[in-house]
Formats: C-alpha cells, structure tokens, sequence
C-alpha cells in the first residue's frame, strides 16, 4: 500500500524549553543546523544564545514566551527536525535514502510555521527565513503592545452566543470543531477566561506575549514589509498548503503581503487540512495519508485526530511527545514513516 505523507509545521504557542534537547546530542543533521541557527542569532542579536535557551531542559515548566527568541528557536528546530527526517538513511532500507526519495509528498505551516513550510520547500533559504525573523520579531517586540492568546475547547459559536464577552478579543484561529483561539491584550483575556471557567469551558493561555492574527501587531506592518519585499521568493518544490488561505498554495502567491498576512489574518487550520485531506482521496491506487506532526509539542496531530471524519485510512503521530522521552519519540515517528517501504511501498516522489 502507497502512502502519501504530510509533514505539519505549528506555529507560536506550541515552543518549550528543553525542545531538541536529546536530539541536538543523538542526530548529526540536526545538530548542525542548531548550530548554525545559533551562529546567526549571535551575529544578529550580540549577547544572546539561541541554544542555551531552546535546550534548556531544567526550565521545561516555565513558559517559553520571549518573542526575541522563541520565533527564532520555533523556525530553527522545525526546520532542523524536518531536514533529519527526510535525509533519515542510517537505520533505513536502501529504498528510503537520499532527500529526492524520503521527501514528503506535501507540507502545511500553521502561523509561524508557514515559514517553516517555505523554507523547507526552498522557497528561500533557511538562513535568509532566518534572518527575516530575527528582524520580525524584534519589530514586533519594539512596536507592538504586550498582549496574548488563549486556546478555547469548545465550538467557535461561543463568539457569538456570548458576543458581549468576546468583544474585545479577536478570533485568531480555527484549528479544529470544538477548539479555537483568541487573541488580545492580558487583561481581556484574564476576564474572558474567568467567565468561561464558571460555565465549564476549558482554556489555556498560550506562551506568547503579542496579539498575531489580530490589528495588535498592525504598528509593525510597514517595517516588516519592507523587510519581506528584500526577500526573492522561488517557486515551492514541494507542494504547500497554507493554513492562511485555507488551501494550497499556487504559482504566483508568495510574496511580502502573503507572508504578512500570515501572521495578521485569522489561522483556518480546518479548511487548509481539508483540502490537503480532499486532494489526497483522490490519488490513484490503495493508498493511506499519513499526518506528520514537526512540532515541538504534537499539537498538530491533535488538531487532525479530531478533525478526521474518517481516520479509519489515515495515519496521524507527532515526532515530538513532550510526555515521552524525545529520542523514543523521534524513533518512534521515524518507524512509522519507514513502515511505508514494507511490502512492497515505494518511497515518495515529487
């Protein structure tokens, strides 16, 4: 049986002190683009360590919210993740070598993770995404107020049944029926979340301290599209869907204002997974999807586990289980992407 295989990329809120920590020690690819991650944060931010921050392993409970390097850190180690895991060759098949054969058929960014995404598919290079967010986040944190973002498991209808309530905030994404997010400054969402927790609706803050997806980071557009517009934009070689626009992306879109967009307008995680989800139903063949979760934290195999109408021909895991060791969860995301090669599977083409 053929699968076709998605690699997912989350975006700000789902970082955490400690991530990468084993696999920076076990897995030479991904070590070598932390370090080179943090040779570029040094020379951009003199005085700050990406590492010493991201692998900090004893702060693991402590929320990791500092703009200036948890939008760095998050890029960094997804795209670090992903270049290991499609380059996997040392305990594969002879069939599964090679970054041409072990690719994915398709990739999906959520927020911050779109630039992930278009690094990953060489819409630029990983050093260039890397510098243009180091500079975004320090605009961001300069000119922004503080502000955040709460995740609520309930359905989004709550906005407008309880409309009054939800005035000051805005609706900053949609990830599947039954969980959304809002956005806006600490107070509202103090309030907002205080009055949900007396009518049993559960909440979490996320580690972030600015309003994305909502007019709280508008003092930064003009700065940050002047960044974006230096920024020569190729083609994907790897098909992306963009959880911006709720579909796949098409020759022609990336530029300064999808990329802007991406962090200004609300995440539609559902409509963007339904589309990859529509397009795969029809491949020819006996074919399975298999949902691959890079993120730090597995949120995004979460948001596809209960957005499934039928996971019955689906695979979904996360490479990273923040209540497992990281190394056997690595090797655990890595098996399962192997197991496409038994009897009689061929590796992925593009």
């Amino acid at each position: 049986m053929n699968e076709r295989t998605l690699f997912m990329f989350s975006g700000q809120g789902s970082q955490r002190y400690g991530m990468g920590h084993e696999l920076y020690r076990n897995n030479q690819r991904f070590r070598a683009i932390l370090d080179a991650g943090e040779d570029i944060v040094r020379e951009v931010l003199p005085g700050q360590s990406l590492l010493s921050e991201m692998l900090d392993h004893n702060r693991r409970l402590e929320p990791f919210d500092s703009t200036l390097l948890s939008t760095p850190a998050l890029y960094v180690f997804q795209y670090a993740a992903a270049t290991a895991a499609i380059n996997e060759d040392s305990k594969s098949p002879a069939n599964f070598e090679g970054q041409r054969t072990a690719r994915p058929n398709a990739l999906l960014g959520y927020s911050l993770g779109e630039f992930v995404a278009a690094a990953v598919a060489e819409v630029y290079e990983f050093e260039i995404g890397l510098r243009f967010l180091l500079r975004y986040a320090r605009l961001i944190q300069e000119t922004c107020p503080p502000a955040g973002m709460l995740a609520i498991l309930d359905d989004s209808a709550l906005v407008t049944q309880h409309a009054e309530l939800f005035r000051a905030v805005t609706v900053a994404g949609r990830n599947y029926p039954g969980s959304f997010v809002v956005t806006g400054r600490v107070q509202d969402l103090k309030e907002l979340a205080t009055f949900l927790d007396r009518i049993d609706v559960i909440t979490q803050a996320l580690p972030v301290s600015r309003g994305y997806h909502s007019a709280l980071i508008d003092p930064a557009e003009a700065s940050v599209k002047t960044e974006l517009a230096a920024i020569r934009f190729r083609e994907p070689l790897i098909p992306v869907y963009s959880c911006q626009l709720g579909r796949a992306i098409t020759p022609g879109e990336y530029n300064a204002d999808f990329f802007w967009n991406v962090v200004r307008r609300p995440i539609e995680f559902q409509k963007a997974l339904a589309a990859f989800t529509t397009e795969s139903a029809r491949s020819p063949g006996d074919s399975t999807t298999a949902y691959y979760d890079l993120g730090p934290s597995g949120v995004m195999a979460n948001f596809v586990k209960y957005s499934l109408r039928d996971p019955s021909r689906a695979k979904f895991s996360g490479a990273f289980n923040p209540f497992m060791s990281e190394m056997q969860s690595w090797e655990s995301f890595l098996a399962s992407r192997r197991a496409q090669f038994v009897d009689g599977g061929t590796p992925a083409s593009n």
